[in-house]
């Protein structure tokens, strides 16, 4: 799971600087660009839903 998935798009060090951008306010398309992948994978760094143990970031779960 997470960096250590061969297809993994991203480092563990990308994704923490990720979480910092994520922190400072920075818009999710902004980031995206910056990083060359989708909107959606910064969505689910964001929620914790990927890159959880890299991010540091627990995993926000939906209302039912």
């Amino acid at each position: 799971k997470g960096c250590e998935n061969i297809q993994a798009k991203l480092t563990a060090s990308q994704v923490k600087e990720i979480a910092k951008l994520l922190d400072q306010g920075v818009f999710h398309k902004d980031i995206a660009k910056l990083f060359n992948i989708s909107q959606s994978t910064i969505s689910g760094i964001c929620c914790g839903r990927i890159y959880s143990k890299e991010s540091g970031r627990p995993r926000i779960k939906r209302k039912p």
